[in-house]
């Protein structure tokens, strides 16, 4: 990735003719959007930039904020048979208008616990987002859990996907 991002990432920086250049577009860093590209690539490289991602998810045992995700990005390894709730979280970027995000919990016997999907009607840069289950009374089943979600878009007649898999230990 490239640009100001605003998770945790490595900073690489390119210099041409002694400027900073953002490799993807050939142009000077700061340039804006929407210009001509000239990638610094070998077009054998095919390497491209993602329109989309899902680049990070996990579990709470509450509600989540975008800034308590945006500024860790991090999920609980494990939780206790009677923790309050069973929160799965997602964060992407470059969301487009008619995205689907699939939110989804699976119980250690391979059963779903719950799905929650999201048709997205707007462009976002960035976004959260969340479901889950208070809860119940006889508490959550001991094993592993997973949280799976997946984003998808509709491109050229196909669809294009980007998922994650989340584990999680009830003890």
């Amino acid at each position: 990735m490239s640009g100001r991002t605003e998770f945790p990432h490595v900073h690489i920086q390119f210099h041409k003719d002694g400027k900073i250049v953002e490799p993807f577009t050939g142009e000077a860093v700061g340039a804006g959007c929407g210009r001509p590209t000239r990638p610094l690539w070998a077009k054998s490289a095919r390497v491209q930039y993602p329109s989309f991602a899902l680049y990070a998810a996990g579990f709470s045992d509450h509600s989540v904020t975008g800034n308590a995700v945006y500024s860790s990005a991090r999920s609980l390894v494990s939780l206790p048979r009677h923790a309050p709730g069973l929160v799965l979280w997602a964060t992407m970027f470059g969301v487009q208008r008619g995205d689907l995000l699939k939110l989804r919990i699976v119980d250690p016997a391979g059963g779903v616990l719950f799905v929650r999907e999201i048709r997205f009607d707007r462009a976002q840069a960035r976004r959260m987002a969340f479901t889950g289950r208070k809860l119940p009374a006889r508490g959550w089943a001991l094993g592993g859990w997973k949280g799976k979600d997946v984003l998808q878009r509709f491109v050229n007649g196909r669809t294009v996907s980007r998922s994650i898999i989340v584990p999680l230990i009830i003890k």
